[in-house]
């Protein structure tokens, strides 16, 4: 059974748990980011 992603299969190993929680915190800067970008626009119409 193949893994959902890279990443994630690689959260499981100890070794990886940096580079997991990296990509955890740019996903969810990228989300913060984009809703910030969404509201700016529903404001400016």
């Amino acid at each position: 059974m193949e893994c959902l992603g890279y990443v994630f299969c690689n959260c499981i190993n100890y070794k990886a748990f940096f580079a997991c929680l990296y990509w955890i915190v740019t996903t969810f800067s990228s989300i913060i980011i984009w809703s910030q970008y969404v509201s700016r626009n529903r404001m400016s119409h």
